[in-house]
């Protein structure tokens, strides 16, 4: 089966884990916060969400490779799906763009884009609709 559960070591690495783990590292660990900015009309949020979020499945209900299916981030092919996990997420909390979020499969696209949103928001820009370059 694949890996659902995912914490963060002592050097902010993800590294998948059984259930138990999870919850126990979850119970304990206030560090699932990667940035958090306070704006006039609005707070945004970035987050280790601690669970894969990636829900695509290949036919044969497994995602490994024994079915012939890539699972390469470098493969551009549209109906070859990604596996690769979905664990953190920014989310504006507040003001005209509350609750909209982003999901990313990569601590560091998450903790870029959630500056990029806070500049497109102080900049009186709409992050919904800018193209963004992780």
């Amino acid at each position: 089966m694949f890996d659902r559960h995912y914490i963060l070591d002592e050097n902010g690495e993800v590294i998948a884990v059984d259930l138990l783990t999870w919850a126990q590292w979850f119970e304990n660990n206030n560090n699932r916060t990667l940035a958090y900015t306070e704006l006039d009309s609005c707070n945004i949020s970035t987050v280790f969400l601690g669970i894969n979020h990636n829900w695509t499945m290949p036919p044969n209900g497994k995602r490994t490779i024994d079915d012939g299916w890539e699972v390469s981030q470098e493969n551009k092919d549209p109906h070859v799906p990604d596996w690769t996990p979905v664990l953190f997420e920014t989310m504006i909390f507040g003001g005209p763009y509350n609750e909209h979020q982003w999901r990313y499969r990569t601590k560091r696209a998450a903790v870029e884009h959630h500056a990029q949103i806070v500049e497109i928001l102080r900049a009186g820009g709409d992050p919904t609709t800018e193209e963004f370059v992780l």
